[in-house]
């Protein structure tokens, strides 16, 4: 293909009080004071450029005690989770939002934990997958006040039958190959299409959902992501090529000021899952989806680990919209510090 164990006493809560405990319960008003005080303490971390994760834990607890929409209960589950997960970052070596990886996400909500016995058991299915759910609100929770992170990718992984974390690759170029054979040849109607091939061009599931007709250039094969990175991606062969037989074959055609691969009406994080669920179908029919760390998310970095071989790491980050080279360097399996193909001082 062408390419042109988590400590639990890192959160503190307010200052001078500890853990969820510290707070009774609140009003909508208190609540919606707590929010406000969090979003204005992001906005100063901000203004000084400050993503490193130790910083915004307080703000974070703060903005998951002002959710209207949870019970007591509830936020008490996910402010714990929180402490647990941050922690884990923290202590995994992530010290910026840029060094967070869904690996580490995930292995943290597969760690062990302790049963009613005080027994140190490995975690259920269920226990994993409440895991998974509270790291995804926390997740969304940042990026809305500002964190540099994308929370559709940084929570997607996939949880195995026995809880086991399935760990995500690049896909390889036999596999690249296998899957574009079966979606080409038969599928080139179907939105499905679309979706891979947008894969292909380096976006996420939430930048897909987000992709307008306006935003795709045929002619000069590139595409433009309005994600949280706006940037402007080129187009390989393959993809432009899958899409221009998917417009014209397409009646009428789609509305150039609409997203084109999933509905209107849609909420970001539905429209994100759609995607996720297509690509995922895409897998399962090039017969891909049972090979070991094989994702969702393996074709968009099958697709920087080509750009990284040919033109650099810092393209690939481009590529994929982040800030870090580490970030993009774990993204496509390349290890730290040690990167192929590149001069020590590149």
């Amino acid at each position: 293909m062408d390419y042109i164990e988590a400590t639990p006493d890192l959160i503190s809560g307010e200052s001078g009080k500890s853990g969820i405990g510290a707070c009774g319960e609140e009003d909508s008003a208190q609540k919606a004071r707590r929010f406000i005080n969090a979003a204005a303490a992001a906005g100063r971390l901000i203004a000084m450029e400050d993503q490193r994760i130790e910083s915004w834990v307080p703000i974070l607890v703060d903005a998951l005690r002002a959710q209207v929409n949870l019970q007591d209960s509830s936020i008490s589950k996910y402010v714990r989770e929180a402490n647990r997960l941050l922690s884990f970052l923290c202590n995994s070596g992530a010290e910026t939002w840029a060094d967070a990886t869904v690996e580490m996400v995930a292995e943290c909500a597969h760690s062990v934990s302790r049963d009613t016995s005080g027994e140190f058991v490995d975690a259920a299915h269920k226990t994993v997958s409440n895991r998974r759910s509270a790291a995804r609100k926390l997740f969304e929770l940042a990026e809305q006040l500002g964190a540099d992170i994308d929370a559709h990718e940084l929570s997607d992984f996939e949880i195995l039958g026995d809880g086991a974390s399935k760990p995500s690759r690049p896909l390889t170029e036999q596999e690249t190959r296998q899957l574009q054979r079966r979606i080409g040849a038969e599928l080139v109607t179907s939105m499905l299409t679309v979706i891979v091939a947008l894969a292909f061009a380096g976006g996420s599931a939430p930048e897909i959902a987000a992709v307008r007709p306006s935003d795709i250039d045929l002619e000069g094969r590139t595409v433009r992501f309005r994600g949280k990175s706006l940037r402007l991606n080129p187009l390989p062969k393959w993809p432009a090529d899958t899409i221009a037989a998917h417009f014209a074959n397409r009646q009428p055609p789609p509305p150039s000021d609409e997203p084109l691969c999933v509905g209107a009406s849609l909420s970001d994080r539905r429209a994100a899952q759609s995607v996720t669920s297509q690509l995922k179908k895409a897998l399962d029919a090039a017969a891909l989806a049972p090979c070991p760390g094989v994702t969702a998310i393996s074709i968009r970095r099958h697709a920087a680990q080509g750009i990284a071989q040919h033109s650099g790491l810092d393209a690939a980050a481009r590529l994929l919209g982040y800030t870090s080279r580490d970030r993009a360097a774990a993204a496509i399996g390349w290890p730290p510090l040690q990167y192929p193909h590149e001069t020590a001082d590149a």
